[in-house]
């Protein structure tokens, strides 16, 4: 396993999209504030209620589309191997199928952990120079941890899915393309429900990564929103792998 990840890492060192996703993902984090700014000085504070910095960074996740980008990152860089037929190469040396799969997932999601934490102060750091900076109440920390356990759960969603297509164009469009189906099927069932007191949608990633986005967030949302991630990570990861355990390559 050691051998496996000083390999992935040196491979990951030198992946293009590594450093062109994470580029991206800062870039449409800053243009979105810049434009919360604009409007903020167009409109004035008297239409437009001026944006706080615990705010702004709390809803980096979605305002960056972290989720959107990593995914894809995730498929371009799983798929790669495969692509390239050079997994093959991998196996004849004597590592497993198991140690292939657990050493890409554990870089994978060091990187999302590793990004995520530089959005999220990127965010804090900018929204603080342009709205300025002011505590707020609120279990902040620990929406910060849950919205990590949710991108964490993402990545090895995009993961899963991604060493089982194996195609990187097929991978890359049903990591863009799944997520938003699973959140519009729950849409109709809630609709279909019409229940005031239970929306299923709310314990999807997405309802999840949304509660997480607002300080007033009650405990018990926040526990239920820690919890599931971690039960959904599992899930992803314990497919995947049994879906590729005797698969060909």
């Amino acid at each position: 396993m050691k051998k496996l990840l000083k390999f992935e890492l040196y491979k990951l060192k030198k992946t293009k999209s590594l450093y062109i996703c994470s580029a991206i993902i800062l870039a449409l984090l800053l243009f979105s504030l810049l434009i919360r700014l604009i409007l903020t000085k167009t409109w004035g504070e008297e239409l437009m209620e001026k944006p706080s910095a615990v705010g702004s960074m709390l809803s980096s996740i979605n305002s960056s589309d972290f989720i959107l980008v990593v995914g894809i990152f995730i498929a371009l860089y799983v798929c790669s191997d495969f692509s390239q037929h050079t997994i093959k190469n991998i196996f004849s040396r004597g590592f497993s199928r198991a140690g292939v799969y657990f050493s890409k997932l554990i870089i994978c999601v060091a990187y999302v952990v590793i990004m995520y934490f530089i959005t999220v102060l990127f965010g804090l750091a900018m929204s603080s120079a342009f709205f300025g900076y002011s505590a707020e109440e609120g279990h902040i920390l620990a929406l910060l941890f849950g919205q990590l356990l949710v991108c964490i759960a993402y990545a090895t969603f995009a993961f899963s899915l991604s060493y089982i297509i194996k195609r990187t164009g097929i991978a890359v469009a049903a990591v863009i393309f799944a997520p938003t189906v699973i959140s519009l099927v729950l849409a109709l069932i809630d609709a279909a429900i019409q229940s005031e007191s239970f929306q299923i949608s709310n314990y999807w990633l997405d309802g999840i990564l949304l509660r997480l986005s607002a300080t007033a967030s009650s405990v018990k949302v926040i526990v239920v929103s820690c919890i599931l991630p971690v039960v959904y990570s599992a899930l992803f990861v314990t497919l995947g792998y049994f879906i590729n355990g005797n698969a060909e390559v």
